[in-house]
């Protein structure tokens, strides 16, 4: 941030954009992420349609108003992010860092989820290959391979 300040702005759109890609198949958009990921829920949201699970809206608040309950989001984020190997546990991010928009801490998890969407579709596509590879190879020739081989 300090280093470079000119690419910040390139960050945030790149970040924003795949934030929202994912975010609107639920109705959601994020327009600036120091405020609008400040409850957590964004962020949850995200997690969830990335990692492609559930969590149950009794485990965090959908509307949260109190301080409390913004620092109960925001560690369940760290948590599940640190649980699922996203983010390490000495990741420098406080729940505290998210409730007061800090955008070095915002796009570091951001950052995290994108990598983990990258990384995964890379092994999606590394498993398909490698099926197809393996199904062309155990198949039977066609019948026109057959009568060019005969012939």
């Amino acid at each position: 941030f300090n280093e470079a300040p000119e690419k910040v702005e390139a960050v945030k759109t790149v970040l924003t954009k795949f934030a929202n890609t994912h975010l609107n198949r639920v109705s959601v958009t994020i327009t600036d992420p120091g405020n609008d990921m400040r409850s957590g829920v964004a962020l949850l949201m995200l997690l969830q349609l990335v990692g492609g699970y559930f969590i149950p809206l009794t485990d965090y608040r959908v509307k949260p108003s109190l301080k409390d309950e913004f620092l109960l989001n925001n560690g369940l984020v760290i948590r599940l992010m640190q649980e699922q190997n996203i983010i390490s546990n000495q990741c420098p991010v406080t729940p505290d860092d998210l409730l007061n928009g800090d955008l070095k801490s915002i796009f570091r998890l951001l950052y995290a989820v994108f990598r983990m969407e990258k990384h995964r579709a890379q092994q999606r596509a590394a498993s398909t290959s490698a099926s197809r590879a393996s199904v062309s190879a155990q198949a039977p020739p066609s019948p026109r391979h057959r009568a060019a081989a005969a012939a």
